[in-house]
């Protein structure tokens, strides 16, 4: 939909006779770099990115004809950052949640759209297990633990 809405202000832009819109070599457009997220889940990182950059892709020919994207698509850095978007805490052999701290602060965005586990205050013990829980407490320690 944002890809729509750039193809709307170009043809705006060109109605307007703002030929240089299209010959500029820093123009702006929108892609996936626009998009950021975070997921714990490395292969559902994966194919979160793999859906932008077709959505992205198919987007841009419908809009662009065959006018080729600017690469790269998906930037080397990634878009979807791989880690626990609330905890951060060291692995090791004696507990995968050594040393719970809060998780580094989220990239800047102008509306998130999340996905938490909506399970009530009482069920994230069972849901997270006691470590995690525990973690969570600590690192947070000005929230109520059931």
């Amino acid at each position: 939909m944002i890809k729509e809405l750039e193809g709307e202000v170009v043809s705006a832009l060109l109605d307007l006779g703002d030929i240089e819109y299209l010959h500029g070599e820093d123009t702006p457009t929108v892609g996936p770099q626009q998009f950021r997220g975070i997921e714990l889940n490395s292969h559902a990182a994966d194919i979160s990115e793999l859906v932008l950059w077709l959505a992205y892709l198919q987007s841009h020919y419908t809009i662009n004809g065959r006018v080729p994207p600017s690469e790269p698509i998906i930037p080397e850095d990634h878009v979807i950052e791989r880690r626990d978007a609330i905890l951060d805490y060291d692995v090791t052999a004696e507990s995968p949640y050594r040393n719970p701290r809060p998780a580094a602060p989220w990239p800047k965005a102008g509306f998130i759209v999340g996905n938490p586990p909506f399970a009530r205050t009482n069920k994230l013990r069972s849901l997270f297990g006691d470590e995690y829980f525990d973690g969570l407490h600590s690192a947070y320690q000005d929230t109520n633990s059931p």
